[in-house]
């Protein structure tokens, strides 16, 4: 594999933007902290071709029970919670699409792997599943690595970015 400079991250440790009662956390103070602004939408407002495997362990992280209405959970169930700065699986994800792109594809499943079968992480975003077993092709490796960002990565603002970058309607 070439080099990276996604491999010089350590993902043991925790980078994040710190919040208490005075400096609040910004996304649950403006947005959820009552249900009249904004709230999250089952399966990660996703459509049916993406949405998450139902037994993936990031929708009770992110999602709590994934009923409407849709209690945000994760990074936003307070004002003292922290914000991550990075998510260690965004870099694997990083490693992972950039394998992709350059046609590597034994290469970028083997990172993929890592995302849906991860069972510890320092945030605790982890996803449970088994192995990706989908044709090994660019576009369908692309459209999971797409998909495993959507659900990584909720709400951490990078869906926008994603979305041009793999030339997919935000409107998904």
């Amino acid at each position: 594999m070439q080099h990276l400079a996604a491999n010089n991250v350590d993902l043991t440790k925790k980078s994040f933007f710190k919040y208490d009662a005075v400096s609040q956390n910004p996304v649950f103070r403006i947005s959820l902290v009552n249900n009249n602004t904004y709230n999250g939408l089952p399966n990660f407002g996703l459509p049916d071709t993406l949405k998450p495997n139902e037994l993936d362990a990031r929708i009770a992280f992110y999602l709590g029970n994934n009923t409407v209405p849709v209690k945000v959970q994760g990074f936003f169930k307070s004002d003292a919670d922290p914000i991550p700065v990075y998510l260690p699986g965004e870099i694997t994800l990083i490693k992972a699409e950039c394998l992709a792109r350059q046609n590597q594809l034994p290469d970028a499943v083997a990172e993929l792997d890592k995302i849906l079968t991860k069972t510890t992480d320092a945030f605790g975003v982890t996803a449970k599943l088994t192995a990706y077993a989908g044709p090994v092709t660019s576009e369908s490796v692309l459209f999971e690595i797409y998909r495993q960002r959507c659900i990584e990565l909720y709400m951490s603002g990078m869906k926008l970015e994603d979305s041009r970058r793999f030339n997919r309607p935000w409107s998904e």
